[in-house]
């Protein structure tokens, strides 16, 4: 706990799905699939699935979300 009496999350930084992040965008899950494609979105894969950090999305917004890869 902090000393705040809240509840720290386990991780600071937790990936997210493409559901997630198509909820968090409020874009169609299609389109997320299609920027993966296009490379246009920054992402990380594990095996078969896709993930995206939090943070690196953030900074994907903050340029522009214009198809920069941040990695």
């Amino acid at each position: 706990m902090d000393n705040q009496g809240k509840t720290l999350p386990l991780f600071d930084n937790q990936l997210m799905s493409i559901k997630s992040l198509s909820k968090y965008l409020d874009v169609p899950a299609g389109t997320i699939r299609d920027w993966i494609y296009k490379r246009q979105i920054p992402y990380l894969k594990a095996g078969r699935l896709v993930r995206f950090n939090f943070s690196d999305i953030r900074l994907w917004l903050e340029h522009g979300g214009n198809g920069c890869q941040l990695r």
